[in-house]
């Protein structure tokens, strides 16, 4: 007797409330005795399927999405690290610049001295040029580099103790100002670069009507014994060029007369108010007297000093004339051409002397003046 294939059928309602069409779920070992019950006692077969696996209930997806989310969270933490060390570097970049009462409205391209010039022949930024002479001219300065961190001066220091100052920067506060209640003043801030930039534009300098703007600048004045009816009046102009100077620039003067001398030590000065003072009283000292007209050491000497001070432009005025030989050293000196050299022929005319100082000006980017008498104490 061959046996009937028997075809599933709705169970009724087990006790426990399962809806018939339900399909229960039951182990192997339940499958095989309703099915064996089924074929004995004529029961209804149930047929149970059994559900295939779920990968998101294995235990390695629950791994791989933690994984997955610690992941995100180092990168996120990474990326956010590096903005971050890259704004503290940008903030160690600071500069101080020149307190705000330095500046002044009229420097602007729009200023009342800017709107005035665009009507004339005056040039605008020579206007620009001789104004910010004038607003640095001020004595408010201190008398000596700073020796504090400017970095300190922004992360709430004691308010006291620190110079008020303004910094470039991503922000930050500032102690307040150093003066005292006896209006002696406090601690000046150290001192900084027109404008806050890196290396901007120079203050002029000007020298017996020669210049140029320059932040480092050397002297070579020749003091020998033929200047002696006119040496007061070269006293006199080269401390008023110094005197122009401003603290944001260096300066040295090297007197030539048989032999080389340097005013002041061998290096660039800070053209502070003292500073520049202690020169005026200095060269005072100097009288003309001695013979250099065609000799090369002297002034071999005098340039090979200047040029150990890096400056950016040299002066040199002299009444007489040198060793040709000079003009070679000069060229080994300034091979790079990184120095401007301004020359001058004081007073006394003498067409072959004249020659060389054109040439030597000419050779290095400067501009020669003869000085006649007539322009002397102007």
């Amino acid at each position: 007797m061959s046996e009937t294939p028997t075809a599933p059928t709705e169970a009724a309602a087990p006790p426990g409330g399962v809806a018939p069409g339900s399909m229960i779920p039951v182990t192997a070992e339940g499958q095989a005795s309703l099915m064996a019950g089924g074929a004995a006692g004529g029961e209804p077969v149930i047929e149970v399927r059994e559900r295939g696996p779920r990968f998101w209930n294995e235990p390695f997806f629950a791994w791989m999405l933690s994984a997955a989310f610690h992941l995100a969270l180092i990168i996120a933490a990474a990326l956010i690290f590096v903005a971050a060390r890259r704004a503290m570097l940008q903030d160690d970049q600071q500069q101080i610049v020149i307190p705000n009462s330095f500046t002044d409205p009229s420097l602007s391209p729009g200023g009342p001295d800017m709107r005035k010039a665009a009507g004339s022949s005056e040039d605008p930024g020579q206007i620009a040029q001789d104004r910010l002479h004038d607003l640095l001219r001020s004595e408010g300065w201190a008398q000596a580099a700073g020796t504090e961190n400017p970095s300190s001066f922004l992360q709430g220091a004691d308010a006291g103790k620190d110079p008020f100052v303004i910094a470039r920067g991503g922000g930050g506060s500032v102690g307040n100002a150093g003066a005292d209640s006896t209006g002696q003043g406090g601690n000046l801030a150290p001192y900084g670069s027109v404008g806050g930039g890196g290396g901007g534009g120079a203050p002029n300098t000007s020298f017996y009507g020669t210049g140029g703007a320059a932040k480092r600048i050397v002297y070579i004045l020749d003091h020998s014994g033929s200047m002696i009816s006119n040496f007061d009046f070269l006293q006199r102009e080269a401390t008023r060029s110094v005197r122009n100077l401003v603290p944001i620039q260096f300066f040295s003067v090297i007197m030539v007369s048989q032999t080389a001398e340097t005013v002041g030590g061998n290096e660039l000065q800070r053209a502070t108010p003292t500073v520049k003072e202690q020169f005026a009283s200095k060269i005072l000292d100097f009288r003309a007297e001695g013979q250099n007209d065609d000799l090369l050491p002297p002034f071999q000497d005098a340039f090979q000093r200047a040029f150990a001070m890096k400056p950016e432009l040299i002066y040199f005025l002299t009444d007489g004339h040198f060793d040709p030989a000079l003009i070679g050293v000069i060229d080994r000196l300034n091979k790079d051409h990184k120095v401007r050299i301004n020359t001058i022929a004081f007073v006394a005319h003498d067409p072959s002397y004249e020659e060389q100082l054109q040439d030597l000006a000419k050779r290095n980017g400067g501009v020669y003046k003869f000085v006649a008498a007539k322009d002397l104490g102007q």
